[in-house]
C-alpha cells in the first residue's frame, strides 16, 4: 500500500515563457524529490481515513474531472500522439474538486485503486468555496497507451471549515464529511479505433463486414459515424455492412465525445461543457462470395440400354437446373452463383435402332455461370461438363413374311379378281415396329 501526501496545486494565471520554464523545472525537481523519498513522506502522512467517517453520502465536494498529464506540474495534458498504442509511459494523475459549500475548506483526502494498486492521497491545500480546484498527484504512474483508466472504489473525505484534514487522526474525522464515489473514469486521450471481420453469408455475392468499436479515452459519452467507403454510413456502435462489389474500401470511424456538467451528487447533467471529435481510417478489403460450384456424379453415370422395345424411355436431354439436379443425372449445383446458372446438353450421335451396329452414345451435360446473361457459354465464364453414357441396340432381326395361297384353275381369259384370288394374301411382322408393309 502506498500512502502519500505529495501534491501540486495550480492557479489560473498566465506566466511568461521564462517563468513557465522555471516552473516546470521546479516541479520536475519537486516530483523527483518526492519519488526518491516516498517512504519518508508516507511516514509523515495522515492515517488512512477511509473507514473513519461513518455514513458517507455528503455532497459537499464533487470530483468533476480526473485527467492525465506528462508533467508533475499538471500543465501538459497527455495527448494521443504522446506514445504508440500499447506502449507504456509515466503520467501524473490530476484531480479537480468542486467545493459545493459556502465556506473554504483546507485539505481533502482521497483513496482509490488504480490498476489494482491502492492509493491513499491527502491534498493539504486550500479549496475555496463554490470553486473548482485542481491538484496533481506528484508521483507518476505507468499508463498503457490507448487503454481506459478508472479510479476504483473511490472515497473522498474532508473536514469542516478551518479543519486541517491532512493532519487529522482517525478519531478526529468529522462524521459524514465524506462520500463513497465508487468508480470514477479517468479522462485519458480520446483514441478512436476499430477492428473488423469480413465473412461470406449464405446468398450473399460479396462479403459482409462486421465492425467492432474499440475506442478508448475521453469521457466515454460517445456517438459514432461510420463511413463504409461505398457511399453508405451508420451511427451504430458496432455495425455490420454488406458490400455490393469487391475491392478495397476506405472505412472511417468518427467518434464524438461530450463532457457534461456534473451536479452536486456527481451525476451528469444535460449541460454540455465541451466535445472532442476524432477520426480513425482503415483500408478494408472486400472479396467476392459468389461461387460457381458443380459436382458431377462419380457413379451411376450409365443411363441404361435401350432397344426397339423401350427406345422411347431414353432420358430427355436436360436443359434446366432442375432437370440436371434430378435423376438420373443427379448433378450437384451450388446455390450462390455470381449470375445465372445455365444448362445445355448433347449426345455424341443421334440414337437410332436402324443403325447397322449397336450405338455407345456419350451424353454431355454442360453447366455454366452466365455472367453476361446472353444464354451463351462465353470464354472466361466458369463451367463444368458432366458425361453420361447409354447404349442403343441395333435392330438386326428381319421382318417375317407370311403368304397364304389358294388352289385355283384359271381359264384363258381370267378376270382380275380371279387372278388375285389365285395369289392369295401376304402378311409381314417386324420385331422393332411391330408392323410392316408388303408390295
Amino acid at each position: 500500500m502506498k500512502n502519500f501526501s505529495c501534491y501540486t496545486s495550480r492557479t489560473d494565471h498566465v506566466l511568461s515563457k521564462q517563468l513557465q520554464l522555471l516552473w516546470r523545472y521546479a516541479m520536475v525537481f519537486v516530483a523527483a524529490f518526492f519519488v526518491m523519498s516516498n517512504y519518508a513522506v508516507a511516514q509523515n502522512a495522515t492515517t488512512d481515513l477511509t473507514n473513519c467517517y461513518g455514513s458517507c453520502t455528503s455532497n459537499d465536494f464533487t470530483i468533476t474531472e480526473v485527467f492525465l498529464t506528462t508533467d508533475a506540474a499538471g500543465t501538459d495534458r497527455v495527448e494521443a500522439d504522446d506514445c504508440l498504442e500499447g506502449g507504456t509511459i509515466p503520467v501524473y494523475l490530476n484531480f479537480t474538486f468542486r467545493n459545493n459549500t459556502n465556506s473554504d475548506r483546507t485539505g481533502i483526502f482521497l483513496s482509490a485503486n488504480v490498476n489494482g494498486t491502492p492509493y491513499k492521497i491527502c491534498f493539504p491545500g486550500l479549496l475555496p468555496k463554490k470553486q473548482s480546484t485542481t491538484y496533481t498527484y506528484s508521483t507518476s504512474i505507468d499508463w498503457v497507451c490507448g487503454t481506459n483508466l478508472v479510479l476504483e472504489n473511490t472515497f473522498v473525505g474532508w473536514g469542516s471549515a478551518g479543519e486541517q484534514v491532512c493532519s487529522n487522526s482517525c478519531s478526529q474525522a468529522t462524521p459524514s464529511k465524506c462520500r463513497m464515489l465508487g468508480d470514477v473514469i479517468v479522462n485519458t486521450p480520446l483514441i478512436p479505433d476499430f477492428s473488423y471481420v469480413p465473412e461470406c453469408v449464405t446468398g450473399g455475392q460479396f462479403e459482409r463486414v462486421c465492425f467492432t468499436n474499440e475506442t478508448t479515452g475521453g469521457y466515454q459519452n460517445y456517438s459514432y459515424v461510420w463511413n463504409f467507403g461505398d457511399g453508405t454510413t451508420s451511427t451504430l456502435e458496432n455495425p455490420c455492412h454488406t458490400y455490393t462489389s469487391e475491392g478495397t474500401f476506405t472505412v472511417s470511424l468518427t467518434v464524438t465525445d461530450i463532457r457534461y456538467e456534473l451536479d452536486a451528487d456527481g451525476n451528469e447533467t444535460t449541460t454540455e461543457i465541451s466535445r472532442t471529435v476524432r477520426t480513425e481510417t482503415k483500408q478494408v478489403e472486400v472479396k467476392s462470395c459468389c461461387q460457381f460450384s458443380v459436382t458431377c456424379p462419380s457413379t451411376n453415370t450409365d443411363l441404361g440400354t435401350f432397344s426397339c422395345s423401350n427406345f422411347s424411355s431414353i432420358p430427355a436431354l436436360p436443359t434446366t437446373v432442375a432437370a440436371a439436379k434430378a435423376a438420373p443425372y443427379n448433378i450437384v449445383i451450388g446455390d450462390n452463383p455470381c449470375e445465372v446458372i445455365k444448362v445445355s446438353s448433347s449426345d455424341s450421335e443421334t440414337p437410332s435402332t436402324c443403325s447397322s451396329e449397336d450405338q455407345n452414345i456419350t451424353r454431355t451435360v454442360t453447366i455454366w455461370d452466365d455472367l453476361n446473361e446472353n444464354d451463351i457459354k462465353d470464354a472466361g465464364e466458369p463451367s463444368q461438363a458432366c458425361t453420361f453414357t447409354y447404349t442403343v441396340v441395333a435392330d438386326k432381326t428381319p421382318p417375317v413374311i407370311s403368304v397364304t395361297g389358294h388352289t385355283a384353275t384359271l381359264g384363258c381369259n381370267p378376270t382380275a379378281s380371279e387372278i388375285t384370288a389365285a395369289f392369295g394374301t401376304a402378311t409381314a411382322s417386324d420385331g422393332c415396329s411391330g408392323t410392316a408393309s408388303v408390295t
